[in-house]
């Protein structure tokens, strides 16, 4: 056994004997007129004090975990005993924690395999507890190490140095990307009848990395982004709209519309850098992103179940997405709002005036919704040639042209208004708003490779909602881990957490 009855020593009725205490305080507190912020500051250090004696007491009575000099397995493995027992360090909400225990191996000179009071406590590998880390986690996702830091001196009395914040982030980037690669999806009929994946790139400000230059030499610092690919997957029902209802909409004009719009189903969203692998191959975040979405459709499609690739004209996202779903009949429609922003720059060429650019823009989108893609790029070629279009002008000309043509494949929109299927991207945009720039495009910040990959699956898992679901899996993870050795210690069989 490693409960030790004996610890009681150290003063069992300590509990009683605190609150014994605090109804004079509470009599002395309304006496001087001790106003209710101070009197509940001195509540919060009560409870801590109680929580700090709380949990001592219950690291103590769980013994030194001396199982004898050797312990075997029942697979034959032996294991010995340290020689003394070894300090253990925890860090909880009530602060630093230290006791003593016997730890195993196969040969402790070189490695501990089995820490028995840490086995007993399911505590995870480092000083912090399930229950600290999580709360961190919560508080790291929205704002900066610096603000958390504070937040937790202010709240727990605790100095948890920045680095130490970005540490235990970092440390979570692995087993939040497999939850991430299995997060939980909606039941088959709680789905939208259209399953849609969605992909955008946003450019994450990076460290730079600088040589060494001399003290009175005056240099700049440019930023230095990366771009960050982010996908989605979610499901929404049919929402049939006329063209007209778009351009409405594209120029923000009041319209009601006779029918509510569908929202998202189970949207869930990731980020990802390129990486080299453990052969330091690198791997695009292009491919990275387009894989996960690929697994998450294989996990959600349905028979039957439209399946929509809803991007912008970016050719490396579509590359990456034709390898990772050529096993899919799938329906590619280009953003809408990124059409707009081409006819936009092709209007403001042909005329200078504020009301022909908005006319011109409605008449050709009015057009491209209604199926003449073709139509408008002949005629927006005809008008350069007829006004002999040359340098800068032209060349924006063609461009826009150039970008019309290649997709054309994917602007049959009076096709896809009269399905109900979605044409703009606000879903992906809105997720690289939320997850990237909220969080990590604030005035002053920089980001480490490893450092922005983790906060990319810390932010997808925090918009997903998921969060606690994350900490319940790591818990379970660590359950397992440690599962062999629960048997060393005759513990009785704990089933998984749920979620």
């Amino acid at each position: 056994m490693i409960i030790s009855d004996s610890s009681f020593a150290i003063n069992p009725n300590f509990l009683a004997d605190q609150l014994d205490q605090l109804l004079p305080e509470v009599k002395r507190a309304v006496r001087e007129r001790i106003s209710i912020r101070d009197f509940e500051q001195f509540v919060q250090q009560l409870v801590a004090q109680i929580g700090a004696s709380v949990i001592s007491l219950y690291l103590e009575m769980q013994g030194t975990g001396d199982l004898g000099e050797t312990i075997t397995t029942e697979e034959g493995e032996t294991f010995y005993r340290s020689d003394e027992p070894r300090q253990r360090t925890i860090r909880t909400i009530f602060g630093v924690h230290q006791f003593r225990q016997y730890v195993y191996g196969r040969n402790l000179d070189r490695k501990t395999d089995f820490y028995p009071v840490d086995v007993a406590i399911q505590m995870p590998e480092g000083k912090y507890s399930l229950w600290f880390r999580e709360i961190i986690h919560h508080l790291c996702v929205n704002d900066s190490y610096q603000q958390v830091s504070d937040l937790i001196q202010l709240i727990f009395g605790q100095q948890i140095p920045v680095d130490s914040l970005e540490r235990i982030t970092n440390n979570l980037s692995k087993p939040a990307e497999q939850f991430l690669n299995q997060i939980p999806i909606p039941a088959p009929e709680e789905e939208g009848k259209i399953l849609v994946v969605s992909a955008d790139g946003k450019g994450v400000p990076m460290v730079r990395q600088t040589k060494p230059f001399p003290a009175f030499e005056k240099r700049s610092y440019p930023g230095n982004r990366r771009m960050a690919t982010l996908a989605t997957v979610y499901s929404v029902d049919e929402y049939v709209r006329a063209p007209e209802e778009i351009i409405a909409s594209l120029f923000r004009e009041n319209m009601e519309h006779p029918q509510k719009r569908p929202h998202p189903v189970g949207k869930v969203v990731a980020g990802f850098l390129s990486q080299c692998d453990e052969e330091s191959v690198l791997i695009k975040g292009t491919h990275r992103a387009t894989v996960w979405a690929a697994e998450q459709v294989e996990r959600r499609h349905q028979t039957n179940q439209p399946l929509v690739r809803l991007m912008d004209g970016q050719i490396s996202l579509w590359d990456a997405s034709d390898v990772n779903f050529d096993s899919y009949e799938t329906i590619d429609i280009l953003d809408i709002i990124h059409v707009a922003s081409y006819v936009w720059d092709a209007a403001k060429v042909f005329g200078s005036h504020r009301e022909y650019q908005e006319a011109f823009a409605r008449d050709r989108l009015l057009r491209i919704l209604k199926g003449d893609v073709k139509g408008v790029i002949s005629g927006m070629r005809q008008m350069a040639k007829k006004q002999q279009m040359k340098g800068e002008r032209l060349k924006k000309i063609n461009q826009v042209c150039n970008y019309l043509e290649r997709n054309s494949q994917r602007m049959r929109y009076d096709t896809y208004l009269q399905q109900g299927l979605p044409i703009a991207t606000g879903v992906i945009e809105g997720a690289c708003r939320h997850l990237v720039m909220d969080r990590m495009c604030r005035t002053g910040m920089r980001w480490t490779t490893k450092g922005a990959q983790a906060m990319l699956h810390a932010r997808a898992i925090h918009q997903a909602c998921k969060t606690t679901d994350f900490h319940t899996y790591l818990a379970n993870q660590e359950y397992q881990r440690t599962a062999q050795y629960r048997k060393l210690l005759n513990l009785p069989h704990l089933p998984p957490l749920p979620g």
